[in-house]
C-alpha cells in the first residue's frame, strides 16, 4: 500500500512491476482505486477473469480444484435455447463482465458474489422484476449502484453493449 498504482512504471523495479501486473489482472475489479494520486484509471476498462489462475469452467481440462468447490455449480452459464445474435453476443458480455459477481448462473452466489456486501443481486429472483421494464434496468447498469459494488459500466460498455446484455439476461434468468 505504499507505492501509488499510477506510479511511472520505469520507476518501478522488476518486483514490483510483477505485482502491479498482478493487482491489475486480478485485484483491480474489486478493489479498483487503490493507492492512486489521481482519479484516473491506469488499466484496461474490461473485465478481468475469475481470479484464480484466470480460472474458467469454459475451458477443459477441467479445474478439480475450483470445480470441487460448493460455488462450481454457479459457475456454469445459462445458455437458452434459440439465442438470436443480439443474445448471443450479450451472452459473452456477460460472461466477460458480470459472471464476476452475479455468477454465470446470475445468482450471485459464486465465490467473488459471496464476499460482497450487500450480495449481488439474484437475477433470477422472482422478485428482480427490472427484466420488465428494461429502460431502469439499463440505468443501473450504466450508473452502478450507489452504497454497493456494482459498479458504473458506461464508461466500459457501450450503449448496444448493455440492450445486448440485458437481452440475454431477459433470456436466461426471467424465465427461471
Amino acid at each position: 500500500g505504499t507505492i501509488s498504482i499510477d506510479t511511472a512504471w520505469e520507476k518501478l523495479d522488476a518486483d514490483q512491476k510483477r505485482g502491479r501486473k498482478l493487482y491489475e489482472s486480478s485485484c483491480v475489479s474489486c478493489h479498483d482505486r487503490a493507492n492512486s494520486s489521481s482519479d484516473e484509471a491506469v488499466w484496461e476498462l474490461r473485465a478481468v477473469s475469475y481470479p484464480r489462475e484466470h480460472f474458467s469452467h469454459r475451458l477443459d481440462p477441467a479445474d478439480f480444484v475450483s470445480a470441487a468447490s460448493p460455488y462450481a455449480r454457479h459457475d456454469i452459464a445459462v445458455i437458452p435455447d434459440n439465442m438470436t445474435d443480439s443474445q448471443i453476443r450479450g451472452m459473452q458480455l456477460y460472461l466477460d463482465n458480470c459472471e464476476f459477481c452475479h455468477a454465470a448462473d446470475g445468482t450471485g452466489a459464486n465465490w467473488i458474489g459471496s464476499f460482497l456486501e450487500p450480495s449481488p443481486r439474484d437475477l433470477t429472483s422472482p422478485d428482480f422484476n427490472l427484466f420488465n421494464t428494461p429502460g431502469p434496468l439499463r440505468e443501473l447498469i450504466k450508473g452502478g449502484i450507489e452504497n454497493s459494488s456494482m459498479p458504473a459500466w458506461r464508461s466500459v460498455l457501450t450503449d448496444a453493449e448493455i440492450d445486448d446484455i440485458i437481452l440475454y439476461m431477459q433470456a436466461a434468468f426471467a424465465a427461471n
